[in-house]
């Protein structure tokens, strides 16, 4: 290994320092990560609780719990999808859509600016490391589940 190489144990602890910036600004806000998240998916439009736990990774039934909790401070209300009576639509309320642009909205202006001062190279390259490591670390514990069992 190279003398100077980043190791295993420094992109964990950047990954780990990211986290908890987020957590942090998340935390002042007042709400719960997995209701920011979810907040945020349907700030951007994704508001059928089925693609917002696919696109967090979560289950259904965490993103239901989150959204019942968004549903008690009045943030969401919960309607059925016009296309099936099965499906649960996400909806901000008047309150939801003021604390979304007052929170949300901030992060998200304070990501895109951070985000366009790297080059458009640097921002390929991040996506496509990140992407290839999550890739192969799946790959990887997957194949290692395999071999155990």
């Amino acid at each position: 290994m190279e003398q100077d190489a980043p190791t295993i144990e420094a992109f964990r602890r950047v990954d780990k320092e990211i986290n908890a910036v987020y957590n942090s600004a998340i935390k002042r806000s007042g709400i719960s990560l997995s209701e920011f998240w979810i907040l945020l998916l349907v700030w951007e439009g994704v508001s059928v609780q089925k693609e917002i736990a696919r696109q967090l990774f979560w289950s259904k039934q965490t993103v239901n719990s989150a959204c019942s909790k968004l549903v008690e401070r009045g943030l969401v209300c919960l309607e059925t999808s016009a296309g099936s009576r099965r499906e649960r639509v996400v909806v901000l309320t008047e309150k939801g859509m003021e604390f979304s642009r007052s929170h949300i909205g901030r992060m998200e202006a304070v990501e895109e600016r951070i985000w366009q001062e790297f080059t458009l190279e640097e921002r390929r390259l991040a996506v496509e490391l990140l992407e290839r490591y999550c890739h192969q670390l799946r790959q990887g514990l997957e194949n290692e589940g395999e071999n155990q069992a």
